[in-house]
């Protein structure tokens, strides 16, 4: 499971950016333990892959 700060290094974005896509794009939107939010590699991985697809 991957924090935001995680997240943000691996996909070079902003929070903002972030929770854009998750509104927007069909990103992986977290799971949330607590107040913490984390999302899941695998998921992410396959939303990453999904967009080399198509573009």
């Amino acid at each position: 499971m991957l924090t935001m700060h995680q997240l943000r290094a691996m996909l070079n974005l902003s929070k903002t950016t972030i929770y854009e896509l998750i509104k927007t794009s069909g990103f992986p939107a977290p799971h949330k333990f607590g107040k913490a939010s984390r999302w899941a590699e695998t998921e992410v991985e396959g939303w990453i892959k999904a967009r080399r697809n198509a573009a």
